[in-house]
């Protein structure tokens, strides 16, 4: 009997640069009291495709199907800049930092679209609506601290947070602790630099 891996997905990763200004801002905004569930340091990441649970054997097609997928995609520069909440203002679940493409626009939607092209083949169905690329901060658990937590994002929205160089996507496996999510790294698949 195979072993299953619960939560992998597909993401990139912000540079460190960046991961340290996000890591600034996360701690700003929990700073506020509001009821999230913040991401750890290590776990922030712009997540492009969910894969869910999967028996260990298949993660080698699944990477095989992904570096066919992405085979002499370019890489290219991302901007962390804008703070908003999913779904809306009035009903904020998750608390999250914008990617936008700086030097080839719509990269990351394409970079997306590529993987879903790879990976449907193997039964993985096609997501349902377009990519908003993002890195999620924290999920919000409650109200408590909600307006505290709304002026201090409205004073930030539109703050710049520095860019990042696309030059791979990581396949990763997600491992629940009380503490927050773990993620590790189980392969990852470079971009023609």
């Amino acid at each position: 009997m195979s072993a299953v891996m619960p939560r992998v997905f597909v993401a990139i990763d912000p540079s460190p640069p960046v991961r340290a200004r996000l890591v600034e801002l996360r701690r700003d905004l929990a700073a506020t009291g509001a009821e999230v569930r913040w991401v750890r340091d290590e776990g922030l990441h712009c997540t492009l495709k969910f894969l869910g649970e999967m028996e260990e054997e298949r993660l080698a097609a699944v990477e095989q199907s992904l570096r066919a997928a992405l085979d002499g995609l370019p890489s290219f520069e991302v901007r962390a800049r804008g703070l908003g909440v999913f779904p809306s203002a009035r009903s904020p679940r998750v608390v999250w930092v914008g990617l936008t493409d700086v030097d080839r626009p719509g990269a990351l939607v394409a970079l997306a679209a590529s993987l879903e092209n790879g990976l449907e083949p193997l039964g993985f169905p096609r997501e349902a609506r377009t990519l908003r690329p993002h890195v999620t901060l924290g999920r919000v658990r409650g109200r408590g601290g909600a307006e505290k937590l709304a002026q201090r994002m409205r004073a930030r929205e539109a703050e710049d947070f520095g860019a990042t160089r696309v030059e791979e996507v990581v396949v990763y496996r997600s491992q629940p602790r009380p503490g927050g999510s773990v993620y590790t790294p189980l392969g990852r698949i470079p971009l023609v630099g």
